[in-house]
């Protein structure tokens, strides 16, 4: 534990050395820095910093954002509040840019006690939870065929909030790509596009997801003519669930990502099968050739 600040355990601002066989550093700081009135941009800079100072490989790192703030005897203000859900936000793009591991601990039902800040003990028992989950997940894909599909509640290319279970009764082929736009993704998108009235005439539901906004996908879907649903996952809610949230390695660049992976779930939610690393010019042919079977 290493205190270095007024009010406890602030973002640190020396070097701190760990062992070079440590398996995992977790950090999750930064409430004392935004009740100090440090901007979460702020904050964010002193987290790279001390990042920057780490000697371990980066991919032993996992950073955590804290869970946002509640209106408590240490919270009497909403900018509090609206500072610390911001602050998740500038972490997850500071994680993908250094390559270090991320989790957002808001994502995981802690409850606070009354200063507004603090875990109460359910908090921390869902907190030990929501980390076990994540560690037990690692950068092996967690789901295995015949498992109960995990349910996400997204918003779509329209606003609207979609669920898994709004389709119970029918097969839904659930597919993660990485972002709006790009060529793999574009073409991937096209491709279930064309086959899309193959996949209706079957009964089944096409949903892709990444991490772009409603918006994104909008003038996506417009600009490409696609026919069916995709949802913004922003927070990583299903992309997490579904282990497709994986260190990348680019021209030696390490970062974090979606890995392009196909579900199909059948009509009592269940996975009936798992398509990892799938191609996206030919992934929407091989689920048709395999719905056909």
């Amino acid at each position: 534990v290493v205190n270095d600040g007024i009010n406890g355990r602030e973002i640190p601002q020396a070097p701190v050395l760990f062992p070079m066989d440590t398996d995992l550093l977790i950090i999750m700081l930064g409430t004392n820095d935004l009740l100090q009135f440090r901007t979460p941009q702020a904050a964010c800079e002193k987290i790279e910093q001390f990042l920057e100072l780490l000697t371990l490989d980066r991919d032993k790192i996992l950073l955590i954002a804290p869970p946002p703030m509640e209106f408590g005897t240490w919270v009497q203000d909403q900018k509090l509040i609206g500072d610390s859900v911001a602050l998740a936000k500038h972490y997850q793009a500071l994680s993908e840019r250094l390559g270090v591991r991320f989790a957002d601990a808001g994502a995981w039902n802690t409850s606070l006690a009354y200063d507004g800040v603090h875990l109460t003990e359910a908090g921390h028992r869902a907190f030990a939870e929501g980390l076990f989950n994540y560690l037990d997940k690692g950068e092996q894909m967690m789901l295995e065929i015949g498992m109960k599909a995990p349910e996400f509640a997204l918003k779509d290319q329209n606003g609207n909030t979609v669920s898994l279970s709004d389709f119970q009764g029918k097969k839904v082929v659930l597919y993660f790509y990485p972002k709006d736009n790009t060529p793999g993704c574009t073409r991937q998108a096209c491709a279930f596009a064309a086959a899309y009235e193959g996949f209706k005439s079957k009964n089944v539901v096409v949903i892709g997801v990444s991490k772009d906004s409603s918006a994104s996908h909008l003038k996506f879907a417009q600009k490409y003519d696609l026919p069916f649903i995709l949802l913004s996952d922003p927070e990583l809610q299903a992309i997490q669930a579904y282990g497709v949230w994986q260190e990348k390695k680019l021209y030696g660049k390490i970062s974090m990502g979606v890995v392009r992976t196909t579900f199909i779930i059948d009509a009592l939610g269940n996975i009936e099968k798992i398509m990892p690393k799938v191609k996206p010019d030919t992934n929407a042919a091989e689920i048709l050739e395999y719905l056909g079977e």
